[in-house]
């Protein structure tokens, strides 16, 4: 696949003042993303953690549709691709210009595994409940459209008390490990017998 840095519509951009040129990278992101292009993803990703200095992504970049590499990727069912902006800390809940958001876009179209995915790492839920911020009605009408596991999902995912359990869950994720208190492993243990010993050696006068 030809680097979106060396594509005509990217310098057609740039010439008529329609694409920043320090954006390219973040439409490199979305058009890798947006054709399944995994590895292109991963490579963007690695040298955005490697190399800060001369390197920034932003994951959260919206080209003219309002539209970011998550959604497309959680929209056309790349799940690694969708794992692997998760776990880069790409926003979850940025919705597209209609309202419709990465976590909508999974369970509109039956992507079930990116949909579980997607509200196991947090993401807001008012999109199922309400059919989006924008045009809520027309939003809400596909998921009736869905298959009938998908509904089944959408009907866990909206449950106040499963909502709960996940956001307490994320919330210890992010506290710092509890140092546990020193225990006497058992093969330190000495016997009561040898232990009376020891201490009246210690003791001046015994022995």
């Amino acid at each position: 696949m030809p680097s979106y840095k060396e594509s005509g519509i990217i310098a057609l951009g740039q010439l008529i003042g329609f694409v920043e040129v320090d954006k390219i990278d973040d439409l490199h992101l979305i058009n890798a993303a947006q054709n399944g292009d995994f590895d292109e993803v991963e490579k963007l990703l690695k040298e955005n953690k490697e190399n800060k200095e001369n390197f920034e992504l932003d994951l959260d970049y919206r080209d003219s549709h309002g539209a970011k590499a998550l959604f497309y990727a959680a929209s056309k069912g790349y799940d690694k691709i969708v794992e692997a902006l998760i776990a880069n800390g790409a926003n979850l809940d940025l919705a597209k210009k209609s309202g419709a958001t990465p976590l909508f876009e999974a369970c509109a179209n039956n992507h079930n595994d990116i949909a579980k995915a997607l509200f196991k790492a947090g993401a807001d839920v008012g999109c199922l409940q309400e059919g989006g911020w924008l045009y809520g009605a027309k939003l809400k009408e596909e998921l009736e459209l869905v298959g009938d596991e998908m509904k089944q999902l959408i009907k866990e995912f909206i449950n106040p008390e499963k909502i709960k359990n996940r956001d307490k869950e994320l919330a210890n994720r992010r506290q710092p490990n509890k140092r546990q208190p020193n225990k006497r492993q058992p093969d330190s243990k000495v016997d009561s017998s040898e232990a009376i010993a020891l201490s009246s050696r210690d003791i001046p006068g015994r022995g």
